[in-house]
């Protein structure tokens, strides 16, 4: 009799060892795929221009991505920070007095194309932006031949503002070092843009890099990028700009954990105002 108990309850440890670390993964795929479906109705309230009940969406999508579980998470300090960082731009964007529908819109792209990378690996939203960028680029290398230094300055804010979107879901997909070689690469052309006077074939040089950057960036060749971005690498130690990245982004993780606990009173007085004095809901048709 109590061999036979011993050995129940020894079989079913053994299929719990074996069941285990499954149900931890599926776990975690629940969370990360609740967080962008959460992500994705934020977005749709603020494309339809509703944004009380787009703030309280975000808080809900905001406390459960302050309470989750990232014990078994591949995701890095850095990719957690990118997180935080676009709810707390969009939720500055939605708490202003006069909304700004661009800005919002923009915000708020960020922060879904950010929570669907932590949930699809493999097919994320920003690959959709390739076609976007390398059309960029091409225009841009147009104008630099033609020698156009306005029509550069314009496209290259363009290319900058595209790539600002996905920038967030890149610390997500990627490692740290190379989303921040990639950044830091683009930058550095924005330094080139902002100068008074065009250097054309400075600008051609960096121009053409990043066409080449484009392809392993949208399949994630990590390697491959890295080796790329590095030809353009600046010459202060690369050690001391990890170490400080790493830094920066513990101490704005800790930030915003405060910052959302202030907001979520925010949330709470306003939701009860609105039940006192609703304001007019408006909508837009997509």
């Amino acid at each position: 009799m109590f061999s036979r108990l011993a050995m129940g309850i020894a079989f079913h440890g053994l299929i719990f060892m074996m069941l285990f670390p499954q149900i931890v993964v599926a776990e975690k795929t629940n969370q990360s795929e609740n967080w962008a479906r959460q992500a994705e109705e934020v977005d749709r309230l603020v494309k339809k221009k509703e944004w009380e009940q787009a703030r309280r969406a975000l808080a809900q999508l905001a406390n459960g991505f302050s309470s989750g579980n990232f014990t078994k998470s591949h995701l890095s300090v850095e990719g957690m920070k990118a997180l935080s960082e676009t709810l707390v731009d969009l939720d500055q964007e939605l708490v202003r007095v006069k909304p700004r529908p661009k800005r919002l819109s923009y915000a708020s792209e960020r922060m879904l194309l950010a929570f669907d990378a932590l949930a699809h690996d493999h097919q994320p939203l920003w690959h959709q932006y390739e076609s976007l960028l390398k059309s960029d680029v091409l225009a841009l290398k147009k104008y630099i031949k033609q020698d156009r230094p306005e029509a550069v300055r314009s496209k290259g804010r363009t290319l900058i503002q595209h790539f600002e979107r996905i920038e967030p879901a890149l610390y997500v997909s990627m490692d740290s070092e190379t989303a921040g070689a990639v950044r830091n690469l683009l930058y550095s052309l924005e330094g080139e843009i902002r100068k008074g006077s065009l250097e054309m074939n400075q600008l051609s040089e960096g121009v053409e890099l990043w066409e080449r950057m484009l392809e392993p960036l949208f399949r994630q060749k990590e390697e491959e990028l890295l080796a790329l971005a590095h030809r353009n690498r600046p010459t202060w130690p690369e050690a001391a700009l990890v170490l400080g990245g790493v830094i920066v982004a513990v101490l704005t993780y800790v930030g915003w954990k405060k910052y959302k606990y202030q907001q979520i009173r925010v949330y709470d007085r306003s939701y009860s105002r609105s039940n006192v004095n609703p304001s007019p809901k408006t909508s837009r048709t997509s």
